[in-house]
């Protein structure tokens, strides 16, 4: 009897270690991505980088890596990444077909879809290029109706110069609101260094699946909590620059990668981390 319990408890060890060592060698990896997409419209082809990264660390070349793409209107699409630049880059086409709100993610290795920031993606007509063709003639009807009120009161005709002059001022202003800036075309577009920003890049740059951090829900599910908890972890700008910017450089025995992060996205998840300290 004693054996069969010894047995038994051998061989669930045993299948404990190979599961973990399966776990272990290579069985996570992190996606980091190039940069959030932005300026999206339905229709038109978006290219999508990112590297991914064994353990968090080591790039891994040779995957076939898929990109995953559902729209809040229950439409889906897929398409498949190729090696592109050094070993573990990757790139991919994406095209959305609608307008609206898409929720995407990438499965870089394995079965798990590592989430990205949500996209907003604008109708495939809506932009400048139409602003700016309807800029033009009200500036040029506004500029001649501006000459003849000019005319007009050299003239001393003061209530056709008057009637003139106003509708040269409506029109200017007409031009002003049509030719207004773009309206904003990703639902995480924030001005760079903000912590909104920043909020984004830590999902966009695989920060959650080794932290958890409370202002980002989505850590919470996919998190592996290979790091320390981020949630009310504050630190001196200076130090997180040097940090962010070459983690070996500060601690030589660091499991963190370097992410090729830019000085904008430094500041943003500075911006983020720090938020309430």
């Amino acid at each position: 009897m004693k054996r069969k319990t010894f047995l038994a408890w051998g061989l669930a060890l045993i299948a404990s270690a190979l599961a973990l060592s399966t776990a272990w060698a290579g069985g996570w990896a992190v996606v980091t991505l190039d940069s959030i997409p932005d300026g999206i419209r339905a229709g038109v082809p978006m290219q999508i980088g990112f590297v991914v990264r064994q353990h968090g660390a080591t790039p891994l070349a040779g995957l076939t890596p898929v990109v995953e793409a559902r729209s809040t209107e229950g439409g889906s699409i897929r398409a498949e990444g190729e090696d592109s630049g050094p070993p573990g880059h990757y790139a991919a086409t994406l095209t959305l077909p609608s307008p609206g709100r898409w929720t995407w993610g990438i499965r870089g290795f394995g079965d798990a879809l590592q989430p990205m920031p949500a996209l907003q993606v604008l109708p495939a007509g809506d932009g400048k290029p139409a602003a700016g063709f309807a800029l033009a003639p009200l500036l040029a009807a506004a500029g001649v109706a501006a000459a003849v009120g000019l005319f007009l009161l050299f003239r001393q005709q003061l209530r056709f110069a008057a009637a003139a002059l106003g509708l040269s001022v409506v029109l200017g202003a007409a031009g002003l609101l049509v030719g207004g800036p773009a309206e904003a075309t990703s639902v995480e577009a924030a001005a760079p260094g903000t912590a909104v920003a920043g909020q984004a890049l830590f999902v966009a740059k695989g920060c959650i699946v080794c932290h958890v951090h409370d202002g980002v829900p989505e850590s919470r599910d996919v998190s592996a909590s290979i790091g320390p908890e981020l949630s009310t972890y504050h630190n001196g700008s200076d130090f997180l620059r040097r940090w962010l910017a070459d983690p070996a450089g500060e601690r030589p025995k660091t499991g963190m990668p370097d992410l090729g992060l830019s000085t904008e996205e430094i500041e943003a998840l500075i911006g983020f981390l720090n938020q309430d300290a």
